[in-house]
């Protein structure tokens, strides 16, 4: 979320540049996000950015309208359809308060559910709060498992640098 802060930063792209090498997706798309890769052993990992520009104090995120639409187009394609699906966002997804949900989250959590949750994505990893925590969020009859590891760096201490390692069987 935080390449969108500056004007500067959105206007020369230099998250898109910085990263472009491993932003490249598996599946067409129609612009770099949200981005497939297709892993051995049938993984899918699916990057959505929630990066929007902010006032201060807001560090808020959303899906755009066009990449929800793109994340029907992706899972129905076929090399995803059966794979094990793995979400990559920024902001957290968990229920808050209006204010902190305006202030914070993804504005529109519950488009992003709906279509997670009906796709049976099977893991969201995101970061954001610098927490480590998982929770699950039920919805169309299925359990979206989500996971933050926190940072990387000791933030206090109390907060250690957190990483996580999953194994997928």
């Amino acid at each position: 979320n935080h390449d969108s802060y500056a004007k500067e930063t959105v206007k020369k792209k230099f998250f898109i540049n910085y990263f472009q090498d491993w932003l490249k997706s598996s599946v067409e798309v129609k612009n770099i996000f949200p981005f497939v890769k297709i892993l051995e052993d049938n993984i899918a990992i699916i990057g959505i950015s929630t990066s929007v520009k902010t006032g201060p104090l807001f560090s808020a995120g959303k899906v755009s309208k066009e990449q929800l639409n793109q994340l029907d187009v992706i899972f129905n394609n076929e090399s995803v359809k059966n794979c094990f699906k793995i979400v990559l966002i920024h902001h957290n997804l968990h229920k808050r308060n209006i204010f902190k949900q305006f202030m914070s989250t993804v504005r529109n959590r519950k488009i992003l559910v709906d279509i997670l949750t009906k796709n049976k994505v099977d893991m969201v990893l995101h970061g954001h709060r610098h927490k480590n925590t998982h929770y699950v969020i039920n919805q169309n009859n299925w359990d979206l498992k989500v996971y933050e590891c926190g940072a990387s760096a000791k933030l206090s201490v109390k907060n250690s640098g957190n990483y996580n390692i999953y194994e997928i069987e």
